[in-house]
């Protein structure tokens, strides 16, 4: 992903809402979201290049999403981001979203720039799994029950170390941690409504907004201020990258995820031409 807004336990009938955009190389081989055929508890999209995803979610809670942090030029990693999402959602079921954030920070220079978020999005864990870790410290990431919901983020750049995510209107990008783009903070006032979630057919037409910041606005990552201006928008236009290839929005993604368990995803595939098409899943955790 390359920008993920989220409203965070801010609504009485939503506990986590989120709007995102995948921009990428239309060449890169990827598969649309799904049941994934390897882990039928998991769904989401799979870099077929690389393995991994940039996001998904599991039947019982478990959430990840990644975005890369913006260098140039790139540097070659070792590891892609997308195992991090991976290693995650189809994970020890013992392993907490803290203890992966811990180490994917700590092993950070072997994966390009990322913001990574993961957490529990429901309590699916019996009474005597929560008591079993319920004497974690909080001051270290986490709730006193393990099975709260809770999300961490954390970035392998200075500054990115393991946090967890307060209740409220969050939003990340391409920055370095704790970054404000015009997209990011577009994004995250249109999901500040804490009286009535805005509805997933104005969330999908927000993350079609083309709209390109002002030069004022702009961050300087070193690509230039022709790309910076192309890469402004919360919906990126398809056009061809410094190597060519057509590079752009590939899928707008809405998930909201009810005060009763119930999880609703939206994925829209945007082609270079303008055509798209939609995928569209509900279900209650187990």
């Amino acid at each position: 992903m390359c920008l993920i807004g989220i409203a965070w336990k801010t609504n009485a009938d939503f506990l986590f809402q989120l709007a995102a955009n995948r921009d990428e190389f239309f060449n890169r081989d990827t598969a649309a979201a799904g049941w994934w055929l390897d882990d039928p508890r998991v769904f989401g999209g799979r870099d077929l290049a690389a393995g991994g995803s940039w996001m998904g979610i599991s039947r019982d809670g478990r959430f990840a999403a990644v975005t890369n942090v913006r260098q140039w030029p790139p540097p070659r990693a070792a590891r892609s981001r997308g195992e991090l999402v991976a290693a995650w959602l189809q994970g020890d079921r013992s392993q907490t979203a803290w203890s992966l954030a811990e180490a994917a920070w700590r092993d950070g220079d072997q994966f390009g720039g990322f913001h990574l978020l993961l957490g529990t999005l429901w309590n699916t864990q019996s009474a005597a799994q929560s008591h079993s870790t319920a004497q974690r410290d909080p001051a270290r990431g986490g709730s006193k029950a393990e099975s709260e919901p809770e999300l961490v983020w954390t970035c392998n750049r200075p500054g990115g170390e393991p946090r967890l995510v307060e209740p409220g209107f969050h939003a990340w990008s391409n920055g370095g941690p704790d970054h404000d783009w015009p997209k990011t903070e577009r994004l995250r006032s249109a999901l500040d409504d804490r009286a009535s979630a805005p509805s997933r057919a104005r969330l999908l037409a927000v993350l079609a907004d083309g709209t390109v910041a002002p030069d004022a606005l702009l961050p300087k990552t070193g690509i230039g201020l022709d790309r910076e201006r192309a890469l402004s928008p919360i919906f990126v236009r398809a056009a061809p990258g410094p190597s060519g290839a057509l590079y752009g929005t590939r899928a707008s993604t809405v998930l909201r995820v009810d005060s009763a368990g119930g999880a609703d995803w939206i994925e829209r595939t945007h082609e270079p031409n303008g055509a798209t098409s939609d995928v569209q899943t509900s279900f209650r955790f187990a």
